[in-house]
């Protein structure tokens, strides 16, 4: 199915970019930190035609084929596609070109195989159950590892909420777990930054979210797990997807498994 979401990727990252670096129409979804374009919209259309289109092709009947979008589209079905058409939209709408499309297939409801691409520099990582993860830059392939990284060499990669009470939390967090970091990042599209783990040519091998939905997180899923990596809760308890509750939030911490039990310690004083 990796190849289903490759085009369908693709071919939504053609339309973001029509839109990107122009003028936009964005709507608050909750304050002026959360926001939803055209854009949004446009790319999610597009991954859902593709995806029905292709689907078809290989016998599957559209009753078959469900969807979880971030922007409210809902339809369930035994082939499940969880898509974010755009993370990191506040970044696109600022001309900044850290955004991507995240895209997880569930089939029965277990994660089979994700896809996370970057239009800005045409460059996916996406991995199979059972396949290595891998990344696909300028047409060649390349393995993805995590690698074992003591935490005083690690970058570690988060976000800053829109949401005020969860953010005082999270910085008493970070207060207590930067200095057993090299050091914190805030980019701003959790899908990418989880990429960037599962890439062994840089050190950002701790990943940290206090709150985050299915379609942030069920490409990457697969991916970090295919990738040697862990992803659990804050207590180290693997996570485990829920699709029957698609606006569930997660408190997420991906790592190495050989940081796991330090990491979890140093959340469990901040908490």
């Amino acid at each position: 199915m990796i190849d289903v979401l490759e085009t369908a990727a693709r071919e939504a990252g053609k339309t973001l970019l029509t839109y990107f670096r122009k003028e936009l129409t964005a709507t608050r979804k909750t304050s002026h930190q959360n926001i939803v374009t055209e854009a949004d919209m446009a790319s999610q259309a597009r991954i859902r035609d593709i995806i029905l289109a292709e689907t078809a092709k290989r016998g599957i009947p559209p009753g078959d084929v469900g969807f979880i979008g971030e922007e409210n589209l809902r339809k369930p079905g035994r082939h499940l596609f969880v898509i974010d058409p755009l993370d990191g939209t506040n970044n696109f709408a600022s001309g900044f070109d850290y955004f991507g499309i995240s895209i997880g297939y569930l089939y029965d409801g277990a994660p089979v195989s994700g896809i996370i691409y970057r239009p800005a520099t045409d460059t996916f990582v996406a991995a199979g159950t059972g396949h290595d993860a891998f990344r696909m830059e300028h047409g060649t392939r390349h393995p993805m590892h995590i690698a074992a990284t003591a935490l005083e060499d690690t970058l570690a990669a988060t976000y800053m909420s829109s949401d005020q009470a969860s953010r005082h939390d999270h910085f008493l967090l970070l207060d207590r777990l930067v200095p057993a970091l090299r050091g914190l990042r805030i980019l701003g599209a959790a899908s990418l930054d989880l990429t960037h783990f599962a890439d062994s040519r840089n050190n950002i091998n701790v990943v940290l979210y206090r709150r985050t939905y299915l379609w942030d997180i069920a490409a990457a899923h697969v991916i970090i797990r295919e990738s040697g990596g862990v992803m659990t809760d804050w207590s180290g308890k693997p996570i485990v997807l829920n699709p029957k509750l698609p606006n569930e939030p997660y408190r997420v911490l991906v790592c190495h498994p050989g940081n796991l039990s330090r990491l979890v310690g140093l959340l469990a004083v901040g908490q």
